[in-house]
């Protein structure tokens, strides 16, 4: 699996670095162009829409360009002594602000209910803040995605072992199949109609940078959750 892996980022460095080439300054070109010409012209409220929606497409290929970038050259870790803890309760706190924005209200999902399990005396641990900020948000975002309104996310950490932290995030949102579960970690896999297949794939590679595993356990239309697993010590590599 490692070997796997290993080939199929030397793959996606190649794709993106040719992408990042051929197609993202002529893109940004025609993005800038449509914007012009609907700024500019004279036009119906029906053709302002199109040009609206091919920006917004337009917009979504930038998206994906710079998520390969992203997957295929993430950066080494810098660790310094973190509280994942506090990291945890501040982007519980972000992601309640994001429910109140026109984007997830206009999915319905007022009344969103964060619960926060989070053992005192977790240790301080060697991480990458920035780093472990992005998995533990793109676990969130997900969760958040996948639960209703009315519906939970609970966050939790513990002491899994000596010299073992655990950080586990689950929903009780739809859930994902048996094939899902064994898939949602490889590159371009979704269940999303407009998703990319790289958000899960980039936290488990930060994750694994960290020295660290992560898994997923659900049962259809009852939730899913996430374990992140990480060392309490790290070593900067050189």
């Amino acid at each position: 699996a490692a070997l796997q892996r290993s080939r199929q980022l030397a793959m996606v460095g190649q794709m993106a670095a040719g992408l990042a080439h051929e197609i993202k300054n002529p893109l940004a070109g025609i993005k800038v162009s449509m914007e012009v010409l609907m700024n500019e012209l004279a036009l119906s409220p029906e053709d302002k829409a199109i040009f609206a929606r091919t920006v917004g497409e337009v917009q979504r290929i930038e998206s994906l360009l710079k998520n390969l970038l992203n997957y295929a050259r993430t950066p080494r870790p810098v660790f310094s002594r973190i509280d994942l803890n506090q990291q945890l309760e501040n982007a519980m706190k972000n992601a309640a602000l994001l429910l109140k924005s026109p984007e997830y209200a206009a999915a319905n999902r007022k009344g969103l209910e964060f619960v926060h399990n989070l053992e005192p005396t977790l240790p301080m641990i060697m991480a990458d803040p920035s780093q472990m900020q992005q998995v533990i948000l793109n676990l969130l975002l997900n969760a958040m995605e996948a639960t209703p309104a009315g519906g939970r996310i609970t966050v939790s950490t513990r002491l899994a072992r000596a010299g073992i932290v655990e950080v586990v995030i689950a929903d009780t949102g739809k859930g994902l199949s048996e094939e899902a579960c064994t898939s949602v970690f490889q590159p371009f896999y979704t269940t999303k109609p407009k998703g990319s297949g790289l958000g899960l794939a980039i936290t488990r590679r930060l994750v694994e940078q960290h020295h660290g595993e992560i898994e997923v356990a659900s049962i259809l239309g009852e939730g899913a959750a996430f374990t992140v697993t990480l060392p309490i010590e790290q070593k900067n590599e050189d």
